[in-house]
């Protein structure tokens, strides 16, 4: 078995361009990613973390820190979709990103929690974090082992992080409510997410200014909070059919609750968007796949992804970057399809 470094010389490129061609980056040519895996092949060459972590005192693994209300990777599209996308974006600098939950319950008696075991045990190098806040004695932690935290959505107000990187949710509320109010809609239903949530706020706060400023409103009885899955959202239109039949337009916050709305409206004989427009946020994959197609928001996963790997390499090589604050809201995209 050969190192990266030989791999590379016998194929005339650089390490990094190996670690590239290996994990089927676009910044190389299709020829030259064919020769490297030839190569890597023809030697069974493969990367290992673990002899990394002896030579560079790391473990060559990031942390990928879920929301407190994950279910499963199937449940959970969106968040999923992230983790994948920022998983191969990592392998480039030849990083692994390993899940972990940490969902705590009721009964839950541990001393440590599953976040805390992987800092100190330091089983990771850094953490990628997909939710609105984290203990502050994490982040202490982390900062003494100076080890990069970034978070990947809506932080809570005030909240003091150095590294964010989040969906512009505010914008996204404004893109629905001016979509709605510019085709002539004016009876509002809205699906939220989790209530209390900073993302939840901040696209409902969008999508009221966007209403307002075309003397629209929405009423708070025509408000329904979700738990961001398809079942809560199949449960909210069957319960309250009543209210999405006196309504035409209606926002949902997650494309997998507009589905569940979508199922139980169908099933209601409430037709899509002839009563009814609907608008879902995220642009997952299913989004697409059935009839009627659902419009939505699109979120710049590609755009997150590839910023959120290359600050958590360029943390790891100079921790000088650590004491720097660096923070971006990336706008969505509205995308039209059957559904309005």
């Amino acid at each position: 078995m050969i190192t990266s470094k030989e791999l590379a010389a016998l194929a005339g490129v650089s390490q990094s361009t190996v670690s590239r061609c290996l994990n089927d980056s676009p910044l190389v040519s299709e020829k030259t990613r064919a020769r490297v895996k030839a190569l890597a092949e023809q030697y069974s060459f493969t990367f290992n973390s673990a002899a990394r972590g002896l030579k560079t005192n790391r473990s060559g693994a990031v942390g990928y820190v879920f929301s407190e209300n994950f279910e499963s990777f199937t449940k959970n599209v969106a968040q999923s979709t992230l983790y994948y996308s920022i998983r191969q974006q990592l392998y480039q600098y030849e990083l692994d990103l390993i899940p972990i939950f940490d969902n705590h319950f009721p009964s839950d008696s541990r001393e440590m929690s599953n976040i805390e075991q992987y800092i100190r045990n330091r089983r990771v190098d850094g953490l990628v974090v997909n939710r609105t806040s984290l203990d502050p004695r994490l982040l202490e932690l982390l900062y003494q082992n100076k080890m990069p935290c970034i978070f990947v959505y809506d932080p809570d107000d005030g909240a003091p992080y150095s590294f964010v990187i989040a969906s512009n949710h505010i914008r996204s509320g404004q893109l629905v409510g001016n979509a709605f109010a510019e085709k002539g809609y004016d009876r509002f239903i809205e699906v939220l997410g989790i209530e209390g949530r900073a993302d939840v706020a901040r696209k409902h706060a969008g999508f009221v200014s966007a209403l307002e400023a075309h003397g629209l409103s929405i009423s708070p009885e025509r408000m329904f909070y979700g738990k961001y899955d398809f079942e809560s959202g199949y449960q909210i239109a069957s319960q309250q059919i009543n209210a999405f039949r006196e309504a035409n337009a209606c926002f949902v916050h997650n494309d997998i609750m507009a589905l569940g709305v979508m199922k139980a409206l169908h099933e209601h004989s409430v037709r899509i968007p002839e009563d009814l427009a609907i608008i879902g946020h995220d642009n997952i994959e299913m989004a697409d796949w059935f009839y009627p197609r659902l419009s939505t928001i699109s979120v710049n996963y590609d755009r997150i992804s590839s910023l959120c790997a290359d600050w958590m390499a360029e943390a790891l090589r100079d921790e000088s970057v650590l004491q720097e604050e660096r923070k971006v809201i990336i706008n969505g995209e509205l995308v039209i399809r059957d559904t309005f």
